[in-house]
């Protein structure tokens, strides 16, 4: 159940794309069929999830769900809303990640779900798993420039060595617990996000920016 925004500081629902190349478009967003054929739960900036869950942000998109950067009004925290469709095809997340989370002993460098709740769609049910909010993930990360003098920035060797042995850890975590991870990729790598010093959305939009919308009106990963 998601109830209509009535906090002022919420107001800001995005510009739309100044672009002209379609791909970019296409590539930055979810295919638009998929909600009128209730595969993916549209969503709103702005909407309260639940009684809990103000949406603030959109993160991404995969083939059977949609994620959004929201903000947890009971927590006091700011947390990721990863809604599932309703059918995905074997076995699920939710079902594969309980079963980790059951298996492995240590999933401190683990992704997991802290939370989750289901929302009515218009052919079923979608479940929504509340996450924590991370940071860009590895493949974006190398080309993310903090001197415009130098668009492609080497990092530290510390820091490249300390990605490593949380990566390798992890893994073995999940061989401990007998579970073989089979897509690891950068894109499945994710850094930690710096804490948002000002819970305000106007102040969290100054740092990772506003939302943009596609031509039809479809939200667009921008952080």
């Amino acid at each position: 159940m998601s109830t209509p925004l009535n906090n002022d500081d919420v107001v800001d629902r995005g510009d739309f794309m100044d672009t002209d190349n379609a791909y970019e478009v296409e590539e930055l967003s979810e295919p638009l069929e998929r909600y009128s054929e209730g595969r993916y739960y549209p969503i709103c900036i702005g909407e309260i999830l639940v009684n809990q869950y103000r949406v603030e942000h959109k993160l991404g998109h995969g083939g059977f769900s949609t994620v959004w950067m929201a903000y947890d009004m009971v927590e006091k925290r700011d947390v990721a809303l990863k809604i599932m469709s309703p059918k995905p095809p074997d076995k699920d997340e939710y079902t594969r990640q309980k079963e980790i989370i059951k298996a492995v002993k240590d999933n401190s460098h683990l992704l997991l779900f802290q939370d989750t709740f289901r929302l009515p769609g218009c052919i079923d049910i979608h479940r929504v798993l509340v996450l924590p909010l991370q940071g860009p993930n590895l493949r974006d990360y190398r080309f993310q420039a903090p001197d415009p003098a130098n668009p492609r920035p080497v990092r530290p060797m510390s820091t490249q060595m300390s990605t490593a042995r949380q990566l390798l850890q992890a893994i073995r975590n999940l061989h401990e617990g007998g579970i073989v991870h089979t897509d690891i990729s950068t894109a499945n790598i994710l850094y930690s996000l710096k804490p948002f010093e000002d819970n305000s959305v106007a102040a969290k939009y100054r740092r990772i920016g506003r939302p943009k919308k596609n031509p039809s009106g479809l939200y667009v990963e921008t952080i």
